[in-house]
Order: C-alpha cells, then sequence, then structure tokens
C-alpha cells in the first residue's frame, strides 16, 4: 500500500494539528478496504490515534485539501481520486467529506454529478483566483487539463472554460499557486511530464489514448497513440501490441504492414461508445499568467523541461523582491523501451521585469535536486527557513535558506 498524501489540519478545531492519510496504488482489486483512507487525531502533544470519522473510501486515492465549503466554521475535505486499479484511463470516483461535529460524511453525490467526472487527480489545491473574496479549487491530473472549480449554494460547478483554462490538457504531476510576476493576483504553476522525453504533443497532435476492452477477454486494454503527418499511429509495435491484444497479429501478417497502420485502421469496429478516449497536447511544465481573471499560457524555459516536475516550492528565496519558483521531479520507474528520466536537478527561475523568465543554475542555487523526486515543501521559522525535498527510495534532503 503506498502512502500518497500526508494533509495536517486542524479537523476537530481544537487549535492543534491532525494529521489525514490517503491510500493509493494499484496492487489491491478496485474497491480494496485497504484503499480506505485514514485520519489521525493530535492530543496536542505530538502523538497522534486513528479515528472513525471519516465514511468508507475505497477508492485509490492521492490528493485532500481542507476547506471550509459550507461556511459553518468547520473544516470539510476534498479528496482526489487516483485512479481504478486495473482500470487506468477510467475516471475514478472523488470525494466531498462534510464536517458534522468532527465527523465526516460523504456528500460528493448530493454536491454535483462531477464528483465521477473529474478524471485521475494528482494535486489539489485552492486559492481565490479571480479575487471575489470566495476560494476556489484547483484540481491538477493526467490526460486533463488544470480544473478550476467554484462553490455556490447549488453545489460544485466546473468553471474552468471562464478562466481560459478548458484548452490545454497535460499530465499534471503538481501544481501551485502564486503571484509569479508581481501584479497582486494568484497565478498557477504546473509540473508537467516535460521535453526530454520520446513522447510529443502539441494541440495539432496531440499524445492519445485508447481505452477499453478490445479484444473482449475481460481486462481493461490501454493503447497509446503518436500523431506524424496527421495521422495517428501506434506507440507500441506489432510484438507488443500482438501481446496484450492477439488479434492484431491475425490481422497484420507483417510487420511492414503494421508499421503502415493507423489506429483508426488497427482498431477499426473495436472502437464504441464506451472506449474512452484521452488526449493530452501539452507536455510542458507551464506558469499560466492569471490576466484579470483570464489566464495566458507561459511555458517555462527548456532547462525546465528537461524531465518530469513533482515538486515545486515558491518563495523570494534571495530577497531581492521577485517571486521565485524552484522546480525538480525525475522518473526512474519506466518501461524497459523508455529510458528513466534523471537528468533533472531541480531548477530556479524568476520571472523577470521584461515578461522573460531568468533561470538560476544549481552550482549558483547550492540545491542538487538529483534523485527520484517526489515532492517539495517549504519549512518556515523565526529564524532559518529549510526545503525539505522527498525523494523516492532515497533519504530526504535539506536545505536552509
Amino acid at each position: 500500500m503506498l502512502l500518497q498524501a500526508a494533509h495536517f489540519y486542524d479537523y476537530d478545531g481544537d487549535g492543534d494539528l491532525d494529521l489525514y492519510v490517503s491510500s493509493g496504488g494499484s496492487e489491491y482489486q478496485p474497491n480494496h478496504k485497504a484503499y480506505q483512507d485514514r485520519l489521525y487525531k493530535n492530543d496536542g502533544k505530538g502523538n497522534f490515534t486513528k479515528t472513525n470519522a471519516l465514511p468508507k473510501i475505497d477508492q485509490s486515492t492521492a490528493s485532500v485539501i481542507s476547506l471550509d465549503y459550507d461556511g459553518d466554521g468547520d473544516l470539510d475535505l476534498f479528496v482526489g481520486g487516483r485512479l481504478i486499479p486495473g482500470n487506468y484511463g477510467h475516471k475514478p470516483k472523488s470525494y466531498l467529506l462534510r464536517n458534522d461535529q468532527s465527523k465526516y460524511k460523504d456528500v460528493s453525490e448530493s454536491q454535483s454529478e462531477l464528483f465521477d467526472q473529474l478524471g485521475m487527480i494528482t494535486d489539489i489545491k485552492s486559492s481565490d483566483i479571480n479575487s471575489d473574496g470566495k476560494e476556489e479549487i484547483i484540481v491538477a491530473g493526467e490526460w486533463m487539463p488544470i480544473l478550476v472549480l467554484a462553490y455556490d449554494k447549488k453545489g460544485l460547478h466546473d468553471v474552468t472554460s471562464d478562466f481560459g483554462l478548458d484548452k490545454r490538457s497535460g499530465w499534471w504531476n503538481t501544481v501551485e499557486i502564486a503571484d509569479v510576476d508581481g501584479d497582486g493576483d494568484q497565478d498557477i504553476i504546473g509540473g508537467n511530464l516535460g521535453h526530454n522525453i520520446k513522447y510529443k504533443a502539441s494541440e495539432s497532435e496531440p499524445f492519445t489514448l485508447y481505452v477499453d476492452d478490445f479484444d473482449n477477454n475481460g481486462t481493461n486494454d490501454v493503447y497509446l497513440g503518436y500523431y506524424q503527418d496527421g495521422v495517428c499511429y501506434p506507440v507500441r509495435g506489432r510484438q507488443c501490441s500482438s501481446q496484450q491484444m492477439p488479434f492484431i497479429s491475425e490481422k497484420y501478417e507483417s510487420y511492414s504492414d503494421f508499421g503502415l497502420a493507423s489506429i483508426d485502421k488497427i482498431l477499426d469496429d473495436k472502437v464504441s461508445s464506451s472506449t474512452n478516449i484521452l488526449k493530452a497536447d501539452l507536455f510542458a511544465s507551464t506558469v499560466f499568467i492569471n490576466e484579470g481573471g483570464r489566464f495566458s499560457t507561459k511555458e517555462l524555459p527548456s532547462e525546465a523541461q528537461i524531465s518530469p516536475v513533482y515538486g515545486i516550492a515558491v518563495d523570494d528565496f534571495d530577497k531581492d523582491g521577485n517571486t521565485d519558483i524552484f522546480l525538480a521531479g525525475n522518473m526512474y520507474n519506466r518501461e524497459v523501451e523508455t529510458v528513466r528520466s534523471d537528468a533533472g536537478k531541480g531548477y530556479m527561475v524568476t520571472l523577470d521585469n521584461t515578461g522573460k523568465f531568468k533561470v538560476v543554475s544549481t552550482t549558483k542555487t547550492g540545491i542538487s535536486a538529483d534523485k527520484d523526486v517526489r515532492a517539495i515543501e517549504l519549512i518556515k521559522g523565526s529564524g532559518t527557513n529549510l526545503m525539505a525535498i522527498a525523494n523516492n527510495n532515497a533519504p530526504m534532503q535539506f536545505y536552509s535558506y
């Protein structure tokens, strides 16, 4: 079982921080009890005891935020569904948990049908991005735009298009909110796959995913496609494709015939109304600049695209009055055909007064985030501040500033 997210907040209003832990992964069957999230109560002395305050949560989850969505003075929870084990590409359920006197109730269905439609969520933040006095919910995930959700008396609504963010889909790993350009409103920073990989994506030629039981054997088939000269071809070759779906070797007896075939011809009559087709047209880690409630897209410089970004930290690190962004990532656990992404060292990026990004190298920052980075957090104290970098299968790193 993987611990996907740990969120400290005061769930019972007693002045100390309690701990919510989301349970993720894909090693168990869907709806397994091992996917139950957990809530631990703090006794005020740093001792945590597991509570029975949560309802049944049987999805693989990976992100959570606390917010008072109903305005009653206590903290409710928005929990993001990560994936359906064995059914990658299908949308898991996400949850809205209402705090009723320190006991949580799942009110997802009564608040919005969106909770079954949001997608494979990797990160959630909340911020007042349109300066209306109410916080919006910003949601990142795979094969989807960065979503913006808003509440009113009728429930939760998808207002992504109102902010101009509905056009670009990516493999978003993490999202951060900050005033990057110093104009007083909140911008959005999205950590994406990057450009240093064989997969490419653009608005005219998106990277594409077809999901269905194409060979009718009772299991989920995931088939990736890339575009070349306006035609979508399979990422996997004839041998790998046939191992997954045996009808392909029968349909294409030679490698040359298969090599000339588009995905439309390969899948042909296998695609139906039940087929889930997902597209990503932006792999660049990106800053979305807030221009009075509408966002423009500004891709980060090439140095920040050298690896996937899983951790983002924002502060004025050098105390020059400008917002600095530190990004780091890598991905060691790749399939055999795709070498691991391990070129990232971590980069500091600042948007200068001319609207151009300035990159500070690791030799100047002194930070070497060269491992399989999964998260970055800042710990601020009365004197020295710390940057904590969490690495997969390696010790954490701490830097003071």
